[in-house]
């Protein structure tokens, strides 16, 4: 099988975003050489996300080399990186496809909202950020606008008795702030609800950890949860039925 060539931009695009998070360069010019090991992926990731690779291989041993790969992977597929946007050990390790390689780097900048470019014809009050990708999308989805501040929507038939809907807001930070979840700075859009700002890969549910930062959303105790899990921290009162005294008397006769 030949080796599927990459695009020189795709490849400088994902380069420049690991030296941008890493904060020092590339020890090669060369993408390859610089990723084969897998120890750069890990600490990219972890950069972004505390904690989501526990172990780095730091030994130049292939298998090792090929394990480090892996748990970048499987660390993409945890933080919610769609299989599409993934890519195989042998891509990078044998080089089949760089491309995809640099593809999934792409795709790890765009899930933590870092990126994204302003329209000249901007409004005062919206800012522009990435619309979620579907499966069958292949390139990079449009922008649209979205509200800066929290804003309620209709609730689903029953989950009104759970209290009002919200969809988070998305503002364009004027200062560094940090996120509310993960304490990172945060860089290019931002989900914004109670007073606080969050990536918007950090914006979940807090009971089942589904993403808030496009969808709807209910507030119990200062979190958000998705409409399902409202259900269960905060569930509606049953309906209790009341008989009437109608002067029967239904006590058994001596």
């Amino acid at each position: 099988m030949t080796n599927k060539p990459a695009d020189p931009k795709r490849l400088q695009e994902a380069t420049s975003f690991i030296e941008q998070v890493l904060g020092e360069k590339l020890p090669s010019p060369d993408f390859y050489e610089s990723l084969k090991t897998g120890v750069i992926l890990c600490k990219f990731l972890n950069k972004l996300k505390p904690g989501t690779i526990k172990n780095i291989n730091t030994r130049n041993m292939p298998f090792m080399m090929m394990e480090n790969i892996g748990y970048y992977i499987r660390g993409c597929q945890d933080i919610g990186i769609q299989p599409e946007y993934n890519f195989m050990t042998v891509d990078l390790w044998e080089q089949k496809n760089l491309g995809q390689v640099a593809l999934n780097i792409i795709s790890v900048k765009r899930h933590f909202g870092f990126g994204f470019e302003k329209n000249e014809e901007k409004s005062s009050n919206s800012v522009e950020v990435l619309a979620d990708v579907s499966p069958s999308q292949t390139t990079i989805p449009e922008l649209v606008k979205l509200p800066e501040k929290p804003t309620p929507v209709p609730s689903d038939g029953d989950l009104k008795r759970t209290g009002q809907a919200y969809m988070a807001g998305h503002v364009e930070l004027k200062s560094s702030q940090q996120c509310s979840v993960c304490n990172r700075y945060i860089t290019g859009a931002c989900s914004f609800a109670f007073n606080r700002h969050y990536h918007p890969a950090c914006f979940n549910c807090k009971h089942c950890g589904t993403k808030l930062a496009r969808a709807k959303y209910y507030e119990h105790d200062n979190h958000p949860y998705c409409t399902k899990c409202i259900l269960i921290v905060k569930p509606q009162k049953s309906v209790v039925g009341v008989t009437k005294n109608k002067g029967f008397d239904f006590k058994a006769k001596k």
